[in-house]
């Protein structure tokens, strides 16, 4: 019987059941793409995962692994009986020449066991483990595609590498281990690592990356990374798995999924609303019958369960529409990253994300009606008849419903993004939000009602406002948070575009890194030549952390399934080496923010100027003693002062500055960049240092730029695409509304008629008081959008800010166009009826 009513009661109600189901599932269609898409990301990384680090296990540093290290690794696989092979790679950004053309490459020198795992595809062959590879014992290579464009070149070209002259043999088409990284700062090109010594690029203080890539007859790499952890003690030695590595991987495109997750869980958000007011309409209708119900007896569980049942269904229509519509939504948005990565992604909508999105319209659902039905279980069913009945009713007062929509909404923050942090801001500006929409709201309909406006439209519709406040309050902040979504992505965009292009006078043409001491004086001839002269010359020595505060500083490691945004960057930061600096004064893009200058220090310790964020990660407070290893030379160094940097800068800037002479005397290399150049001065510096001092790096700041914005512009419109979807379920959610309050306001639509009230009358009324709340939630939310996007700019990328008043024009008039026109479409539907009609669809 329970089964039965339940649903003959969503039968005879489908135009509320089907507006709820669509209300919901267009705010969950966002959710299970994004979704689908990180399963489809975790997958490939996962199923690729040995191709990627080309091992079972990979032992690696930005600097030369000691040959102990590697004897101690080996000697404990030895101990195990672990029979291995082993590949070692070392990889280096270097310039490569073809006539008066030059770029800067990431060079892969590999031996003939590599890739353990995977394959490079090449235009005439596959290249596997044990492959016949033609670039050993020959003077040739494999490129990337890129560079045919960049340096006019093909199969059989010769390039130059450092004191090498090199033959392309074959271009690479698919690379097995390239992951999902976004963007490179330079193609790769692999060569046999016997001509790494002829080649003379790498020397004392050179940047590379060398690595050890085991393969093993048992599978037990995991097992063996932990005990390896204990037997290599330095932290700067990073050991990998295949589940390390994928995670890397598919941490890369973490960061565009955690924002798109959250873009989906406020348009979730948005629907939540729409259907608590829908289903306040609904309660409101049924109290009689659980009235009657009541006095005929039926318990109050058997009346939960027809709730409960009820909910159900019509949280598995309201999947099973998100569901098709994500299958609708998925190519577009797969469309817009494909761009962004070179993985192929097989993205479909798995089992889990199907049932999680049941479970959490479920919950949702409980959330939205349970204090509706705990009210009328403690209410007299003689109260029930009356009409006051629907005061009781009124959630708006029930604090407890927010709070549990709001830890509903951390929770899935914290699940999906895995940042405590992102968690915290978001829910926070939710909370600030719906204070800032209501109260507004609140405070704009206690004003328009004070206006002296005797106009009779006016004055009715202010009225309708008034007796329907909660109405008018979701529909204004729906319509605002959309809006507020919408044009806050292009004002970022504007400003840190206005950032690096209009200010890109401000910006070095050149970055140079890499540099010998004895190379310093020939590149400042190169460079002066072009009558320009190299800047912030700064010196790098490779270091790293001993103790703090006597402590010793050992690696962290972390075998938890889950871990924090957070916890993964500390553990980053801890587990590398230190590049060290030594300065008399702040760069152009530094600033003091805590402690005193360095050149005002003088204690007998030497004093250290440490980057503000950096501190914070590591714990580190002014007056704490940091001990560093220094090729092997121990120093000490007391914490005076921390830094503001601004990294947009694009100048040589380090986490940890010494004072000038203390490290003076030791083995370093330098940085430095060139600003003011022209496109001709750029293509002569980097031909001539390519050809002259071929170790040394020349990155193309502006073309890096350039490179940037466009993955920046991919990113940002699949973020947009997210938004309109957002602002879509806004306009389910006022068509929604409408919809439900023209059928509920029919009668008085009608008694307007019979009074002789014209239907143009009628509509300018309805025009006015859902344009009024349109108008002034874009308003809102406009504004609201540039307050936000300046404090995330100022806080988050300390930027400049520029207000991008065109985009937001734009969107506030589409927007408020098609508001008027769904209004008015669904006016004119019961403004065409006669006043018969309406009564006889009343009978």
């Amino acid at each position: 019987m329970i089964i039965k009513l339940a649903l003959k009661e969503l039968a005879n109600k489908w135009r509320w059941s089907l507006i709820f189901v669509l209300n919901l599932a267009f705010g969950f269609i966002g959710f299970t793409t994004v979704l689908s898409f990180q399963n489809a990301i975790e997958e490939n990384a996962k199923a690729n995962s040995k191709q990627i680090l080309s091992a079972d296990l990979a032992i690696s540093a930005r600097k030369k692994i000691a040959e102990t290290d590697v004897q101690k690794a080996e000697d404990y696989l030895k101990s195990k009986n672990i029979q291995f092979k082993r590949t070692k790679v070392t990889e280096f950004f270097a310039m490569v020449s073809q006539g008066e053309r030059s770029h800067l490459v990431l060079v892969k020198a590999i031996d003939n066991l590599y890739p353990l795992y995977g394959e490079l595809a090449l235009t005439k062959s596959t290249i596997k483990r044990d492959s016949e590879k033609s670039i050993f014992n020959s003077a040739k290579i494999w490129a990337y595609p890129e560079l045919k464009g960049i340096l006019n070149i093909d199969i059989g070209s010769t390039l130059k590498l450092g004191s090498l002259e090199l033959t392309i043999d074959d271009f690479i088409n698919k690379d097995g281990t390239q992951t999902f990284r976004l963007a490179s700062l330079a193609p790769r090109i692999f060569i046999d690592s016997a001509w790494l010594e002829k080649s003379k690029l790498l020397s004392f203080g050179s940047t590379f990356t060398e690595a050890y890539l085991y393969q093993f007859s048992v599978d037990s790499a995991a097992s063996i990374q932990k005990d390896l952890f204990t037997v290599i003690s330095d932290p700067a030695v990073q050991i990998d798995t295949p589940t390390t590595a994928s995670e890397d991987s598919a941490r890369q495109l973490g960061f565009l999924t955690d924002f798109l997750n959250l873009v989906a869980l406020v348009a979730i958000l948005l629907a939540g609303l729409g259907a608590s007011y829908l289903y306040q309409v609904f309660a409101r209708k049924k109290t009689k019958d659980f009235a009657i119900f009541k006095t005929l007896g039926l318990e109050y569980s058997s009346i939960l369960k027809i709730y409960i049942l009820q909910l159900f269904v019509l949280s598995l229509l309201v999947c099973g529409f998100s569901y098709l519509g994500s299958i609708a939504f998925i190519p577009f948005l797969q469309w817009i990253i494909s761009s962004l990565v070179t993985q192929e992604l097989n993205v479909h909508i798995p089992l889990y994300v199907v049932g999680l999105t049941l479970v959490l319209t479920f919950i949702a659902s409980l959330i939205v009606v349970g204090p509706y039905i705990q009210t009328l279980n403690r209410v007299p069913p003689g109260i029930l008849f009356k009409e006051e009945q629907s005061q009781i009713l009124n959630p708006s007062k029930n604090f407890l419903t927010f709070l549990a929509a709001l830890c509903l909404m951390g929770f899935l923050t914290l699940f999906l993004t895995k940042s405590v942090m992102m968690t915290s801001i978001f829910i926070g500006s939710i909370a600030g939000l719906a204070v800032l929409f209501f109260g507004v709201g609140n405070g704009l309909i206690y004003f328009l009602g004070s206006l002296p406006i005797r106009f009779w439209v006016y004055k009715y519709a202010v009225r309708s406002l008034q007796r329907r406040k909660s109405t008018a309050l979701v529909l204004f902040s729906t319509i605002g948070t959309a809006i507020l979504l919408l044009n806050l992505l292009p004002q970022l965009k504007y400003s840190l575009k206005n950032e690096f292009l209009t200010n890109g006078s401000n910006l070095p043409s050149l970055f140079l890194f890499d540099i010998q001491d004895e190379q310093v004086d020939p590149l400042k001839g190169i460079v002066k030549q072009n009558n320009k002269e190299i800047s912030q010359l700064s010196p790098i020595v490779r270091s790293r952390i001993l103790k703090i505060n006597d402590v010793p500083y050992e690696r962290k490691v972390d075998f938890n399934a889950f871990k924090t945004r957070e916890e993964e960057r500390d553990a980053r930061f801890r587990n590398r080496g230190v590049n060290l600096t030594y300065r008399d004064k702040l760069s152009t893009s530094e600033t003091l923010v805590a402690g005193i200058p360095l050149g005002d220090y003088k204690g007998e310790v030497p004093g250290l100027s440490l980057e503000e964020k950096y501190a914070q990660r590591m714990g580190i407070k002014l007056g704490d003693i940091i001990e560093f290893d220094i090729q092997g030379v121990e120093i000490k160094g007391k914490v005076v002062n921390f830094r503001k940097i601004k990294w947009a800068s694009f100048q040589p800037n380090f986490f940890i500055s010494f004072a000038a002479g203390v490290l003076d005397d030791a083995p370093k290399t330098s940085i430095g960049i060139v600003n003011g150049l022209n496109d001709a001065e750029v293509a002569s510096i980097i031909s001539q240092v390519a050809k002259a001092l071929p170790n040394v790096s020349v990155i193309d700041v502006r073309q890096l730029i350039k490179d940037l914005l466009k993955v920046s512009d991919q990113m940002t419109l699949s973020l947009e695409l997210m938004a309109y979807l957002s602002l879509i379920t806004g306009f389910v959610v006022l068509i929604s509304i409408i919809s439900i309050q023209l059928q509920d306001r029919k009668w008085e639509i009608n008694l307007f008629k019979i009074l002789g009230s014209p239907n143009h009358s009628i509509n300018m009324n309805l025009l006015f008081e859902y344009g009024t709340i349109v108008l002034f939630s874009v308003i809102l939310g406009i504004s609201f959008s540039f307050l936000m996007s300046y404090l995330t700019l100022k806080y988050t990328f300390d930027s400049d800010y520029s207000f991008n008043l065109k985009d937001a024009f734009y969107i506030a008039v589409a927007v408020i166009v098609v508001a008027l026109v769904i209004i008015q479409y669904m006016a004119g539907i019961y403004l065409k009826k006669r006043s018969n009609e309406i009564l006889k669809d009343s009978l």
